[in-house]
């Protein structure tokens, strides 16, 4: 491990060899997770039970906190630029690739001040169908080329390699942030009091019909049974969504309905 990189891996479970059947000795349990688990299984740190935010705050522990005299074996600060990649180590779906590349450039911005000038999220090495994933930090040095292109210049040369994603520039996720602000700008306006209540009793006013006259009991009321209802089928949607499909549209249902009784 160099000076300028940093790089630690965590899997739910040891790499299964195609062919071979037969459980493993040492297999982790269910909800476990092995932090600093290598690519060829060698045995990590430690195990725990957590979620994604705690994996993800106990990897760059290790990684960036220079008083662990353990572990500190690099000197990356706020101050330097930095690349990251986050691999998947082959199990790991797009989508949640894509959450976990999220919680760790939320956490090395909230916690260490660290802002990636680029950005490598996907599948570089594997460890054959490995459920894990590894971070890797690297400090952008000097390569002194003699005039010749900088590390990020080569990062982002063009390259044929199929195992080769390209990097997410720092101005994306910059962008990403201005368009959160903006949005969070819209939904504000957008829930400005409208004075519903008031236009509609005046329009009752002046045409002599209180039934225009919006019963907020009731409307929670209806609102809630329907919710509830909708909760309540879900293992039945789930059951014919994944015959006729990939058996997701239950759970996306009832999520959106529980979301929803915790605001009314």
């Amino acid at each position: 491990m160099a000076d300028n990189t940093v790089s630690i891996g965590s899997s739910l479970s040891h790499v299964h060899v195609p062919g071979r059947r037969e459980p493993e000795e040492d297999e982790l349990k269910e909800g476990e997770v092995e932090i600093g688990m290598g690519i060829h299984n060698e045995a990590g740190s430690e195990r725990k039970c957590t979620d994604l935010p705690g994996l993800v705050k106990t990897m760059l522990e290790h990684c960036l906190n220079a008083a662990d005299q353990d572990r500190s074996f690099s000197s990356i600060s706020d101050k330097d630029e930095v690349v990251l990649l986050v691999n998947n180590l082959g199990g790991v779906s797009p989508l949640e690739l894509g959450g976990i590349t999220n919680e760790v450039v939320e956490q090395l911005d909230g916690t260490f001040k660290i802002k990636p000038v680029r950005i490598l999220s996907g599948t570089f090495m594997t460890s054959l169908n490995g459920l894990g994933f590894s971070i890797t930090l690297l400090k952008v040095t000097d390569l002194q080329l003699g005039g010749g292109p900088s590390l990020l210049e080569l990062l982002d040369a063009p390259a044929e390699a199929s195992g080769w994603s390209a990097a997410i520039r720092s101005d994306t996720w910059q962008k990403r942030g201005q368009v959160t602000a903006e949005e969070k700008q819209k939904d504000a306006e957008e829930i400005l009091p409208s004075n519903l209540r008031g236009k509609l009793r005046r329009r009752a006013e002046l045409h002599d019909a209180n039934d225009l006259l919006v019963n907020r009991t009731q409307a929670q009321s209806a609102l809630k049974t329907a919710l509830e209802r909708l909760i309540s089928v879900e293992p039945d949607v789930t059951k014919y969504d994944t015959i006729v499909g990939d058996g997701d549209c239950g759970i996306g249902l009832k999520r959106g309905a529980e979301c929803r009784s915790l605001i009314t």
